[in-house]
């Protein structure tokens, strides 16, 4: 069985190429592998629609046109909406942030049972959930709330 469809790859530039031809009923598939559509690409002069992928996309794009399938990869686990690539490290300091807010929306979600203070100064809040919320130079907003005025 033989993945037919009406489309084709060209250079588009120095770095990337472009799908071109019937391309509506694979759009999802074309999107998943990276591709961003444009409706003017200038192909030979001639404006046309067509979806431009990067040439490290190329083995990944040539696969699709020949089987119809979209070969996931471990790679695109690291891909952010620019389809820029992120180190390890970069994804998991992403993760700790993460992990950080949901801990300070579960903080605010929390009623303050208490305050926390050091030599009379009011540094901090005591949550039901057991948590201390303190005021840093960072967050100069949440200090001035601390403050009886």
């Amino acid at each position: 069985m033989t993945f037919e469809h009406k489309m084709e790859t060209v250079n588009y530039s120095e770095k990337s190429i472009a799908v071109i031809g019937d391309t509506k009923e694979h759009k999802d598939n074309l999107k998943r592998l990276g591709g961003k559509f444009n409706m003017n690409l200038t192909i030979t002069g001639e404006k046309q629609p067509g979806w431009v992928f990067p040439k490290t996309q190329q083995s990944v794009v040539d696969n699709f046109l020949s089987t119809g399938q979209v070969q996931e990869t471990q790679s695109r686990l690291f891909v952010n909406t620019n389809k820029d690539t992120v180190s390890k490290k970069e994804f998991d300091d992403l993760v700790r942030r993460l992990e950080l807010l949901e801990q300070k929306v579960k903080d605010v979600k929390s009623p303050v049972i208490g305050r926390h203070e050091v030599g009379g100064k009011i540094v901090g809040m005591v949550h039901a959930n057991g948590h201390v919320t303190t005021a840093t130079d960072d967050d100069k907003p949440k200090t001035r709330l601390l403050r009886k005025k």
